[in-house]
């Protein structure tokens, strides 16, 4: 009997250009999360998160409550192998952040190769996706749970492939343990997927004919039969795992309870910060989602394509919870995750699977010509603060910006597809090159400073310097780096994270009376009664808002020269304590 076999490629055979340009992102990716991931110290919110992996395993800690009950898990893991330290504490959340970047490719059969290509790139240098990867926290979970039920979902859709459902119930399970913002993101998938049933086009929209297949309905019923009880187990033993931390904290199972019950309670907060906040971060950081987000939008709504439609529901939908949960900025990321799935798609229609060679020639001269624009309104933000009657360089960006205009209006009559990849190019490429440079910034240098729209409160450097002083005096007076007996008067997740590798270190609301501590911190504004003489060193603590310092000649102006200079004149506010050290100690 002969047998025939068809050969079958390898893995490494089947790898295309896309998949090759997928892994340069994913690279790139890798760069702006995890380079110099501990350079900064850790924020309030974070340390509180930090804090509550490392009493996980101190003697005498049994009840821990985690905000983030994955991120808890997860990093409790990391700690047992590569030990404590702020780079540590946020190494889950970066790692989340990269394979947010790859998720795009499991969606390409819908969007085709261009348009996941380019909703990874740009979620890879978008600002906003890289902070939130950069910060200790279950935020960035969120956000690849999110995605990944978006994507399984879809691709159930298409195949009715049991794994796709497997898939599904994981990331329900995995975003169920996340944080509040992945309950922010599934209630603007609810709002996106009433809205496409009712209003459509729906993802498997069924052909016209006149005809119910009651064959083939059949069998679909009896594929999520099959399947459902698979992918509940599945879903389940994911947030059990991670909520009891792989069943060694039993008393964290309701640690889902405890994120669900935070999203709720984020509907009527009383100390609301501005509602436009969150938009205010989508126009500074993801800047293209305003240049060309706005023309995705309308070829969307115009075309009626399904998955494209998605997207524009569920981006309404995010603003929509946006407004009802006034003031959370990292709702920001769910129009983020929407905008660039739309812009996506929005550039695959546009550039085709080709990109002709005229195409790419007015790509590069338009791309110089935007350089030559960019160039001379980055020198008058310059001289503006020294001279801001001197426009000659606005002058010259305007005669750029009519050069551009002109050529493209002649271009578009003669081809118009070449016409339009070149300009689509060459501003994506503009747009990609200040959004890297902006996510560089705020991931590695300013993710503390409060003059960043992101940021409400940040620790401030000196802190690091605080903790180096002290173990110098340490050594100094008990021979030791961390013996010796210290009081701080600084209730502070922040100080109580610096200073867990102190035993003798004590932290309360206020002084005792009389005390004689070696070391003790209190505020700078307090007059601190002590048992004895001190003498003292002060070191800022945290940065907790902007001061106007008066100078500005415009706030426009000044908001623009802090954009792309990061130059301002507004001072941020800190926070600062005092170190004593007891006098005799000194002798």
């Amino acid at each position: 009997m002969d047998t025939k076999t068809t050969w079958q490629p390898n893995w490494a055979a089947r790898l295309t250009i896309a998949d090759a340009l997928f892994a340069l992102v994913a690279l790139a990716a890798g760069l702006l999360r995890l380079v110099n991931l501990g350079s900064l110290p850790l924020s309030p919110k974070e340390a509180e998160a930090a804090l509550a992996v490392w009493r996980f395993w101190q003697p005498g800690h049994t009840a821990v409550f985690p905000g983030s009950p994955a991120y808890f898990t997860l990093t409790a893991l990391a700690t047992q192998v590569l030990g404590f330290s702020d780079a540590v504490m946020r190494l889950v959340p970066a790692l989340f952040g990269v394979a947010l970047v790859l998720l795009p490719w499991l969606l390409r059969q819908r969007m085709g190769p261009v348009g996941a290509l380019i909703t990874a790139v740009f979620l890879a240098v978008s600002p906003i996706t890289t902070i939130t990867a950069r910060t200790a926290g279950g935020e960035a979970i969120a956000l690849f749970a999110i995605f990944l039920l978006l994507a399984a979902w879809v691709r159930w859709q298409d195949s009715r492939d049991g794994r796709w459902a497997i898939t599904l119930a994981a990331a329900l399970g995995l975003g169920i343990a996340s944080a509040p913002l992945f309950y922010s993101g599934l209630a603007a998938l609810g709002i996106a997927w009433f809205w496409q049933t009712t209003i459509g086009p729906r993802l498997n929209q069924p052909e016209e004919t006149g005809e119910v297949d009651e064959t083939a309905a059949e069998t679909e019923t009896e594929k999520e039969t099959a399947v459902g009880p698979a992918a509940a187990l599945t879903g389940l033993i994911v947030f059990l795992m991670l909520t009891t931390t792989f069943l060694f904290n039993l008393s964290g199972i309701g640690g889902g309870t405890a994120v669900f019950t935070a999203w709720v309670q984020q509907f009527g907060r009383s100390d609301l910060e501005p509602v436009i906040k969150p938009f205010l971060a989508i126009a500074r950081y993801d800047l293209t989602l305003i240049i060309v987000g706005f023309a995705a939008f309308v070829w969307a709504s115009w075309n009626r394509q399904a998955l494209p439609r998605l997207f524009v529901y569920w981006l309404l939908g995010g603003f929509a919870i946006i407004l009802l949960q006034q003031g959370i900025i990292s709702n920001a990321a769910l129009a983020s995750l929407a905008g660039y799935l739309l812009l996506g798609c929005f550039a695959a229609a546009m550039i085709g699977d080709k990109i002709h060679l005229r195409g790419w020639g007015l790509t590069l001269g338009l791309l110089i010509v935007w350089g030559l624009m960019f160039v001379n309104i980055s020198r008058f933000l310059r001289i503006s603060v020294f001279n801001p009657t001197d426009f000659s360089h606005i002058w010259i960006a305007l005669f750029g910006l009519t050069l551009a205009l002109t050529t493209i209006y002649f271009l578009i009559t003669w081809d118009v597809r070449s016409t339009y990849q070149g300009v689509l190019l060459s501003v994506l490429a503009m747009l990609f090159l200040y959004q890297w440079g902006t996510a560089s910034w705020l991931g590695q240098m300013a993710a503390n400073d409060p003059r960043e729209t992101w940021v409400t409160t940040g620790t401030d450097d000196d802190v690091r310097s605080l903790i180096r002083q002290i173990e110098l005096l340490s050594w100094q007076i008990v021979g030791s780096g961390t013996d010796i007996d210290l009081y701080s008067a600084v209730n502070s997740p922040v100080l109580a994270w610096y200073l867990r590798d102190f035993p003798q270190a004590q932290i309360g609301d206020s002084l005792p009376p009389a005390a004689t501590f070696s070391l003790i911190l209190t505020p700078d504004v307090a007059e601190p009664a002590f048992g004895s003489d001190y003498m003292g060193a002060d070191f800022g603590l945290l940065h907790t808002g902007v001061v106007s310092s008066g100078l500005s000649v415009s706030p426009i102006l000044d908001t623009l020269r802090w954009w792309l200079f990061q130059e301002s004149t507004a001072v941020s506010q800190q926070q600062r304590l005092v170190l004593w050290l007891r006098a005799d100690l000194t002798q």
